[in-house]
Formats: structure tokens, C-alpha cells, sequence
């Protein structure tokens, strides 16, 4: 072998292993590009979904707190003995006590009261009483739930015929002295 031929053979292996070593880095930085973009979009989707449950959570916690509170607040009414009273005389204050309610939580469209045996006695705002085509509320569920837990119950979403909208009816018994049912008390939220 001739000076020639081992230079070209020197040059043509060190541009052999240069192009071999700069594929190799070039290889080797893109699995590393790769494996390291793959990494930061997967904690980053689990981020993104750490925030979202979070989110959501807090958002339930709101809902959970609105429902306690509307919930509270026809319980609390539904023991006022003006409440209670189931006589003529006290209408005009019982209806004091709703429009205090829906001034004081806005979340209320409107508030009612109904016998035991379903027939209606009183709807604040006044309106939506003189525009009342059911006169027995029996067969609503928030009645019978009522009822039935003898304490405060929460309805499914329902559209009201009052408001033309969509309400959960959030009811609570009225008893008597005697521990009996004399009414249900009931405030509709407004969705």
C-alpha cells in the first residue's frame, strides 16, 4: 500500500467514525429530547389534572355549602311559631318572614307553604299565588319527602310552573304542638 492509499484510508475512516460519532450524538440527543419531552408532557397532563380535581373539588365543597345553607335556612323558618301558626291571623306575618327570606338569600325564587293533606296556603311572591292553576301539592316529592323524613329534604331539579324555570324545592315539615305535621315549608332555589 502506497503513502496515498493509507492517507486516503486514514480519511476515509476518520470521516467514517466523525460521521458515525455525530450520528451517534445526534441520536443520542434526540431519544434524550425525546424521552425528556414525553416526561414533561406526562407531569405536566398529571398537573393539569392534579389542578382540574381540585378544582372540581372546591367547586362540590361551594355547591355542598349553598345546599347547607338554603337547607338551614327553611329549617330554622320552618319552626318560627309565626311559621307554625296555621291560622288566618297569621298569614300577613308569614308572609313577612318569606319576603324577609327571599330579600335576605337571593338564591330563593320563591317560598310556600302547604297543608298536610297538599292543599296550598300561602306563596310569596304574591304574584305567583294568584297565578296558581294546582291547587294540591301532595304528589310533589318535595312534599312526600318531607313527610316521609319528617325533617328537611332536598328534590330532584325540577321546571317550575311559577318561574318557568328549572328549581330544586328544598322542604322541611311543620309540626304542631303535638309533634304532628300540620304543613310543609318550602323554598325553591333557583338553578
Amino acid at each position: 500500500m502506497g503513502q496515498k492509499q493509507r492517507k486516503g484510508f486514514r480519511t476515509s475512516l476518520q470521516l467514517k467514525l466523525t460521521v458515525f460519532f455525530v450520528l451517534g450524538v445526534i441520536i443520542s440527543v434526540g431519544v434524550v429530547s425525546y424521552t425528556s419531552l414525553t416526561s414533561m408532557q406526562n407531569n405536566l397532563e398529571r398537573e393539569v389534572e392534579k389542578n382540574q380535581m381540585l378544582l372540581a373539588q372546591a367547586f362540590g365543597a361551594q355547591v355542598e355549602q349553598y345546599f347547607s345553607d338554603a337547607k338551614g335556612v327553611v329549617s330554622v323558618t320552618a319552626q318560627l311559631p309565626v311559621v307554625r301558626d296555621m291560622s288566618y291571623e297569621a298569614d300577613v306575618p308569614k308572609r313577612a318572614v318569606i319576603n324577609s327570606v327571599l330579600e335576605e338569600y337571593g338564591q330563593f325564587g320563591y317560598m310556600e307553604q302547604v297543608t298536610a293533606t297538599g292543599d296550598n296556603i300561602v306563596i310569596e311572591p304574591w304574584e305567583y299565588q294568584l297565578d296558581l292553576q294546582r291547587l294540591n301539592f301532595s304528589d310533589r316529592d318535595w312534599f312526600r319527602g318531607a313527610l316521609t323524613t319528617r325533617g328537611a329534604y332536598i328534590s330532584e331539579v325540577y321546571v317550575s310552573s311559577s318561574l318557568q324555570k328549572p328549581v330544586i324545592a328544598i322542604s322541611h315539615p311543620v309540626m304542631d304542638d303535638r309533634g304532628n305535621v300540620s304543613a310543609v315549608w318550602m323554598g325553591a332555589l333557583t338553578l
